[in-house]
């Protein structure tokens, strides 16, 4: 966040001292040269793949059973990447298990491409439940 609000604000001084065209010019430059590092396209790609495994794993919840009697879905409260695994920490509705997760891990392994689908139980709240999608898309 630090950075976006320094490169807002450095644009913003470009654009008092030439005209906004030059400033956007500036802007888009640095944007290509920071996306053309090979960490930043590893965090792109990453944040990229987590996005269309929450996609695909909240689409999966919808059309089955994977919901409470009321048609909630579970919450997907943050997404994480390590290595070549993308991290979900769930939060289990009433109505919602470990065990009904587990049962549906090879509809998951196959909606979201991945190796193998793991699960969690975070030891002091019995409601989060972190799902480990190993090798998504060749991640």
């Amino acid at each position: 966040m630090a950075a976006f609000g320094l490169t807002a604000m450095a644009t913003a001084q470009v654009a008092v001292w030439t005209n906004a065209v030059t400033a956007g010019m500036a802007l888009v430059g640095v944007a290509l040269a920071c996306a053309g590092t090979p960490q930043a396209r590893r965090e792109i790609v990453g944040y990229a793949v987590s996005v269309i495994v929450r996609h695909r794993f909240q689409g999966l919840a919808r059309r089955t059973s994977m919901r409470t009697m009321r048609g909630r879905l579970p919450l997907v409260l943050r997404m994480s990447v390590e290595g070549a695994s993308v991290l979900l920490l769930l939060g289990l509705r009433s109505g919602l298990s470990l065990e009904l997760l587990e049962d549906y891990a090879a509809e998951i392994r196959t909606a979201c491409l991945a190796q193998a689908v793991v699960f969690y139980q975070h030891p002091a709240n019995g409601g989060l439940v972190t799902m480990e999608v190993v090798q998504p898309w060749g991640l």
